[in-house]
């Protein structure tokens, strides 16, 4: 993919590169914990960086340890969300999406639930808060089932004053070069449970 970077934004980021050089830090350094802190407080929730989207769907459901449990992924989504299930020892079972907004149908949802359901991963499709988001997450809530939203493509989006992974238990956001806030690559968790992402002991 060829991308023509303005003269302008060339310099900004070549000037960030120097502040990074200066600190002597590759990673985890202040510009990480900049960026963690300018994310939490547009999307109202707290956060933390993490290397992709997909480690960031991992280290959600490794802490709500899906081991041995089903957990409901819409059939349309980038295998990151499957995969990411298998890694955490979970069982990823497929629920059909909706004509309207390409996203998991809450009917299709209600029947694949189990005893064993321990989660289910949300996909917001195409920019857009998925149309079923507040209903499903009523629905999960009543069931005792995690709610796990992957915001990959959602930067940006609002329905009745909330973003991406501020309807279930977490969110996992993307910044690969495709996604809507292109960084090239990296990810982040968001929660309003901070023993997530700041874990004791």
């Amino acid at each position: 993919m060829v991308i023509p970077f303005e003269e302008e934004y060339r310099k900004k980021f070549y000037a960030l590169e120097e502040k990074i050089f200066e600190s002597n830090m590759w990673s985890e350094g202040q510009m990480l914990h900049d960026f963690e802190d300018k994310f939490g407080e547009y999307v109202h929730m707290q956060a933390r960086g993490i290397a992709d989207g997909g480690a960031a769907l991992l280290a959600i459901l490794s802490y709500l340890d899906v081991h041995g449990k089903d957990v409901i992924v819409p059939s349309n989504t980038f295998w990151a969300d499957a995969q990411a299930v298998r890694y955490a020892g979970g069982h990823p079972i497929f629920a059909d999406c909706n004509r309207e907004d390409l996203c998991l149908s809450l009917a299709d949802l209600k029947r694949k639930v189990t005893d064993n359901t321990k989660a289910v991963i949300l996909v917001h499709i195409g920019g857009h808060i998925a149309f079923e988001t507040e209903a499903i997450a009523a629905f999960c809530k009543e069931k005792g089932i995690y709610l796990v939203e992957d915001c990959a493509h959602v930067h940006g989006a609002w329905w009745n004053g909330k973003t991406g992974g501020n309807y279930g238990i977490a969110g996992a956001y993307s910044f690969y070069a495709t996604k809507t806030m292109p960084l090239g690559d990296g990810g982040m968790v968001v929660t309003r449970d901070g023993s997530i992402i700041f874990p004791v002991g």
